[in-house]
């Protein structure tokens, strides 16, 4: 079976559409970061190093070597910390 799985890269929602309800409308680059702040706050270290590296914009290998997880461990979990942050703060 010859076929290629696409990349299990999605882009993180920007910060300046999380709160696109309210009635300011837009985000400053001040808010995004200290959103990103706050919700990097809450993460245990492994989630965190992987958080970042994701926003360093690693690839999955890159981020597997460094944290010592396979790259599968490593997507899922990105995956799982995206859908954390959207709940959080795009549905919210």
């Amino acid at each position: 079976m010859c076929w290629r799985r696409r990349a299990n890269v999605e882009p993180l929602t920007s910060a300046s559409t999380v709160h696109a309800h309210e009635p300011t409308g837009t985000l400053g680059p001040r808010d995004e970061l200290v959103i990103l702040d706050e919700f990097i706050a809450t993460l245990d270290g492994v989630d965190r190093a992987l958080f970042l590296l994701y926003l360093e914009d690693l690839s999955y290998a890159e981020m597997a070597a460094i944290t010592g997880l396979t790259e599968s461990h490593v997507g899922v979990k990105l995956n799982r910390l995206k859908k954390a942050f959207t709940t959080r703060y795009v549905e919210a």
